[in-house]
């Protein structure tokens, strides 16, 4: 598991926030002073980019869970400002949910759609022919991607790419 450990100075005593993070996004697990106050995660419940909120007193910490190409990013926000030597995420939970699908959809049409028409008339699953599965995944990948362009969050004016 990975993860990142800070220790700030929160009202004149020094909080430490540790958080393990397993690389696929199955179990998340956020420490405060040594004390495990957060276990997340399983096969049901697999997130990748995630804030995490801890109140302390008067304080509102959130660990902020990002993916990107090359791995997860980890960042701690304290009332809405970075903590000291961090910065904010760039981007939203939703902003990167929409970038995977986005991605996944660009690996399906350019690389499993063009392998599974190149071996056509093999058989795949069932004794279904592979250029059959290629255009049942080429169909998936552009509805996944006209779904993306045509449906966009509350507040977001323009298209995610």
């Amino acid at each position: 598991m990975k993860g990142k450990q800070w220790t700030i100075d929160l009202d004149g005593s020094s909080v430490t926030v540790k958080l393990q993070h397993s690389v696929y996004g199955l179990k998340t697990k956020l420490w405060l002073n040594e004390q495990l106050i957060l276990e997340h995660g399983d096969m049901n419940t697999v997130t990748y980019s995630a804030d995490f909120p801890v109140h302390i007193n008067e304080h509102e910490l959130v660990v902020h869970i990002r993916y990107g190409m090359f791995g997860a990013k980890y960042h701690l926000s304290i009332d809405g400002k970075p903590a000291p030597g961090e910065t904010l995420p760039g981007t939203t939970v939703g902003q990167d949910k929409r970038t995977a699908g986005f991605h996944a959809a660009l690996i399906t049409l350019f690389l499993v759609v063009p392998v599974m028409l190149y071996f056509g008339d093999h058989p795949f699953v069932f004794g279904i022919r592979m250029k059959y599965m290629g255009y049942l995944c080429a169909a998936l990948a552009i509805y996944g991607l006209l779904q993306l362009y045509f449906t966009r969050p509350e507040g977001e004016e323009t298209t995610p790419f």
